[in-house]
């Protein structure tokens, strides 16, 4: 006996659908830091015969230097984003040169 039907084919993208992208942020969101001291800059340096192509040196001010390997600059700049603090907002109206009368 044959049964006739449809049969669904998931097709491959090399791009996330919004449901896959808002997960995969909510993940880089909140994952654990695990007692990591915060830093006051981070840079990112590019590490071309190193595991990882990338990684991220924070600059803690009075103590030395550390670094975090990553994979990708979007990591690297996500990370710089969690463990530094966010500047604070400035008035920029000063920033422009006088104005003669």
């Amino acid at each position: 006996m044959r049964t006739t039907g449809t049969l669904k084919v998931k097709h491959f993208t090399p791009f996330l659908s919004v449901a896959e992208e808002a997960a995969a942020s909510a993940r880089e969101a909140w994952s654990p830091q695990g007692g990591h001291l915060h830093a006051s800059s981070g840079r990112i340096v590019q590490t071309p015969h190193a595991a990882e192509p990338y990684k991220v040196v924070f600059d803690h001010g009075d103590g030395p230097d550390t670094e975090q390997p990553c994979k990708t600059i979007r990591e690297c700049e996500a990370l710089i984003k969690r463990r530094t603090p966010t500047p604070s907002l400035r008035n920029t109206s000063r920033d422009s040169p006088a104005r003669p009368i």
